[in-house]
């Protein structure tokens, strides 16, 4: 319901990362009518609003020697373009049943660890909200996380995670990828897997490779 609601809206918009603090981001996300979408490290983040504010925008860093990339992204999400489906998509979620977490979770939307599962609200709201993925990983930081592997079907998010355990000072830290577009053999998860064992982790191995 959340995808049919977002392709259904009136404007798709883009989405722009740009090397910049969340500072001088939210600066131009201010200046050119844009949304500050996510902060993905110390000086990562990401822009998004209209496809001509975000066009205009790119040439202008590129100007300036500001590293800027366009997503490939089917809309501007986490900017104002979400709003429209914010309300019927509150309703979704506030049919459904949620249980408290079992594990330790940390939200990007709040940066901090979430005690009980979360309202309507924050599913409602959270396709509008800022993405904090860099300030919820420095909490599992200071949490004592050390080991993360990334679930998804390329290591994006591995590489801005180990820029930030540098930025924070942190050594010994383990970040994994799980998948890479390149991998058809598995290799990736293979390798992660037997670094997790060799960090003593005990991994399931018959239910991986059932």
């Amino acid at each position: 319901r959340r995808g049919r609601l977002m392709h259904e809206l009136p404007e798709a918009g883009a989405m722009l990362a740009v090397r910049l603090p969340q500072d001088e981001a939210e600066a131009l996300a201010d200046q050119h009518g844009l949304s500050l979408a996510a902060v993905n490290s110390s000086a990562d983040a990401v822009l998004a609003g209209s496809e001509d504010t975000v066009e205009r925008l790119a040439a202008l860093l590129e100007g300036r020697g500001v590293s800027a990339r366009r997503l490939h992204v089917s809309h501007a999400f986490h900017s104002a373009l979400m709003e429209p489906m914010l309300a019927p998509f509150a309703e979704v979620t506030g049919d459904i049943a949620l249980g408290d977490p079992r594990l330790e979770v940390f939200s990007t939307v709040t940066g901090a660890a979430l005690r009980q599962a979360p309202g309507a609200d924050y599913w409602g709201t959270q396709a509008r909200r800022t993405v904090r993925y860099a300030e919820a990983l420095a909490r599992a930081f200071e949490a004592g996380f050390d080991t993360f592997v990334e679930i998804g079907p390329r290591p994006v998010l591995t590489m801005l995670s180990q820029r930030e355990a540098q930025h924070h000072d942190l050594t010994g830290a383990l970040f994994l990828a799980s998948a890479a577009p390149d991998d058809g053999g598995g290799l990736m998860l293979r390798r992660s897997l037997a670094a997790l064992y060799r960090r003593g982790v005990d991994v399931n191995r018959a239910a991986v490779f059932r």
